[in-house]
């Protein structure tokens, strides 16, 4: 009976159904001698059913993890560089004021933070608005920071980042300006190749630091995880994926 239910859980709900209307209908059209119609579904079903496993997810983020640093040994800086994660201002938090950061943005806050306390440097957060956004996102991330016991003369807050590559010209003009020559980046691990590569561009080579796994851990699949799953992940690292193509066509490199 457990197989029976994850077996149904898995291509009834969303995105299974999709796969299995995809494929079903594919191998209809098949077999009614409409094989190009029919592959080209087939294949569709397929690649949604690759993207929401974790076998192929795994593989694509071993390749965000590739020449990134394991160890999460304390770093040495003079500066910590918290990049923005997501803020979603339609939501008042506990200050009473609009601003929620969202959970992967907690994730890194919170180890920027545990940085600070250990490392009695200055914090540099760097996010701006969202289009049409009443709040920027390093200005809630500053009251989370405030709250977590960061003293407000240490936080610096750089408000008009929309992207990596902003976040790196931005954050790179005040690192000149106030004299940081070792900034310690902490981002999420699938982040840092993006990120390290956009602020090297702006010549600030940081120290990176993730609040995440940095590698991935011995694992044994077993047939759970070929069952249709989520896209969540697939998405996130195709943005990754995406946006490092992108960056180097347009700003070379």
């Amino acid at each position: 009976m457990y197989i029976f239910k994850q077996l149904v859980t898995a291509f009834i709900l969303p995105p299974g159904i999709f796969i299995t209307v995809l494929l079903t209908t594919g191998a209809l059209l098949v077999g009614l001698k409409r094989r190009l119609a029919g592959s080209a579904l087939a294949v569709l079903g397929l690649v949604m059913w690759g993207l929401s496993v974790s076998p192929i997810t795994d593989l694509m983020l071993a390749g965000l993890l590739r020449n990134i640093p394991a160890g999460q040994v304390l770093p040495r800086g003079d500066v910590i560089i918290l990049l923005g994660g997501g803020v979603d201002d339609r939501l008042v938090d506990l200050s009473g004021q609009p601003g929620v950061l969202s959970e992967s943005m907690v994730d890194r806050l919170v180890t920027a933070a545990r940085l600070v306390v250990r490392l009695q440097v200055p914090i540099i957060v760097s996010g701006g608005r969202n289009p049409g956004g009443r709040v920027a996102e390093a200005a809630a991330a500053r009251r989370y920071l405030m709250d977590l016991g960061v003293p407000a003369q240490a936080i610096i807050t750089e408000t008009e980042s929309t992207d990596t590559f902003e976040n790196a010209e931005n954050v790179g003009a005040i690192c000149r300006r106030r004299g940081f020559t070792r900034p310690i980046m902490v981002t999420s691990a699938y982040h840092l190749k993006r990120a390290l590569w956009a602020f090297q561009q702006k010549g600030l080579f940081c120290t990176p630091f993730a609040n995440g796994l940095t590698s991935l851990p011995a694992r044994t699949y077993t047939w759970r995880h070929y069952l249709p799953g989520s896209f969540k992940a697939a998405s996130i690292y195709l943005h990754e994926y995406v946006g490092l193509v992108y960056y180097r066509l347009r700003f070379g490199g």
